[in-house]
């Protein structure tokens, strides 16, 4: 399953939106139970910008399974926890395929009505379309040497 595409968004004042039919297509029938999705969601950050990831409940599963594996007493890993486990939400999408965005995060994402939702593989991300404007124009202006940089860690992968 993978997540792939950028939409632009409204968000109702409740904080719920239609999950794109792109992305509910690629959630896998272990996530769905009794037709309905079940997706995890929590706060993020990225470059100083704040937004939210959304996992599966399968992938989020793997993810804490890693971090379980993690040394306990390290202070970092004490700090992702606290951070990102601690703050998921459980979310199912209601019979008109929209999601329920916890107004916790909502509130830390400083979400708008405007939102951008993004694929990431894995998961997707839902940033305040100004957030991810100014991300996005700060990606633009830098992609020659994003782009060096991840040809440099592919190359160093086919070399293991």
């Amino acid at each position: 399953m993978s997540f792939s595409g950028r939409l632009n968004l409204k968000m109702d004042p409740k904080g719920r939106f239609r999950l794109p039919s792109t992305f509910a297509s690629g959630v896998s029938e272990k996530d769905q139970r009794e037709g309905q999705i079940h997706l995890v969601i929590t706060n993020s950050i990225y470059k100083g910008e704040k937004c939210l990831d959304v996992y599966t409940e399968s992938e989020w599963e793997l993810l804490t399974q890693r971090m379980s594996k993690l040394p306990a007493f390290d202070t970092h890993v004490q700090a992702f926890q606290r951070f990102y486990l601690a703050s998921a939400h459980k979310v199912v999408l209601d019979a008109q395929g929209r999601m329920l965005t916890p107004t916790v995060l909502r509130e830390f994402a400083a979400l708008s009505a405007n939102v951008v939702v993004i694929g990431m593989g894995s998961k997707f991300e839902i940033w305040d379309e100004a957030a991810w404007n100014k991300v996005y124009g700060d990606i633009s202006q830098n992609y020659d040497e994003i782009l060096q940089a991840v040809s440099r860690l592919s190359q160093e992968k086919d070399h293991e």
